[in-house]
């Protein structure tokens, strides 16, 4: 009785594995970004803001950043989520060492609906991602842009029924 007590604790704390479903068919997002906030943190990268909502903008020089909040709207953009499997197009053009991919959703009701990625000599030089969410309530579109080592862009506009568009925009260049 204390053998099969024994084996049944020990195997119930056993992991099983998922078999490796292969490389996922899209760039990811999430991942290239945690990455980023991984490197932007520990370098403690400093930022020069300019923020607009609607006709305000603003300057500022950011010290602490949480990246991981900064960059939470990059990071939501998953495209290897089973559901989005069948989801986007697929686009790729280049030359030698030069390469862009371009992911287009196929239907209306896909929350991001493009992306684009440039590489050179296998390095990302630029992201950028458009985001459309709409409902009875509101519609909201975004653009995201990301250059390594030179800033980000997000620009957005949100129209309520009956109340006037919003616009803000965000330019941020490391310094």
């Amino acid at each position: 009785m204390l053998i099969l007590i024994s084996v049944m604790c020990l195997t119930s704390c056993i992991q099983v594995k998922e078999p490796d479903s292969g490389a996922k068919p899209f760039f990811d997002i999430p991942a290239y970004f945690n990455a980023e906030i991984a490197h932007l943190t520990s370098t403690q990268q400093k930022v020069n803001k300019r923020i607009t909502l609607d006709d305000r903008t603003e300057s500022e020089q950011e010290l602490n950043i949480n990246w991981k909040l900064e960059f939470h709207v990059f990071t939501e953009c998953d495209l290897n989520v089973p559901a989005l499997r069948d989801a986007y197009r697929t686009d790729s053009s280049g030359t030698s060492g030069n390469l862009i991919i371009s992911y287009h959703a196929k239907d209306n009701d896909t929350k991001v609906r493009e992306v684009s990625i440039t590489f050179e000599n296998n390095q990302v030089t630029s992201i950028r991602i458009e985001l459309i969410t709409s409902s009875n309530l509101y519609s909201l579109k975004r653009e995201l842009s990301y250059t390594p080592g030179s800033g980000y862009h997000m620009e957005g506009e949100r129209q309520v029924p009956g109340l006037d568009p919003s616009h803000y925009m965000i330019d941020a260049t490391f310094q």
